[in-house]
């Protein structure tokens, strides 16, 4: 009966190590799209924050455009 009880325990142990694998994985996903998301916000707002205060006046060919900031 030992060998049934080895089989079994080993066939179980598989299983219980994808689930942590597939843990692990999606605990990576979640800190990278977290990341991703902080880098994005980052750029964002210091795009937003080193805009030119005033008046942004341009000439093209629809004519001439002035918007304020």
């Amino acid at each position: 009966m030992e060998p049934s009880r080895r089989s079994a325990v080993s066939a179980v142990l598989p299983d219980i190590r994808g689930s942590q694998l597939n843990r692990s994985n999606g605990l990576y996903v979640i800190i990278g799209v977290l990341v991703v998301a902080v880098i994005g916000l980052g750029a964002y707002i210091y795009r937003e924050e080193s805009k030119p205060q005033g008046i942004e006046m341009s000439i093209g060919k629809n004519g001439v455009s002035i918007e304020q900031n």
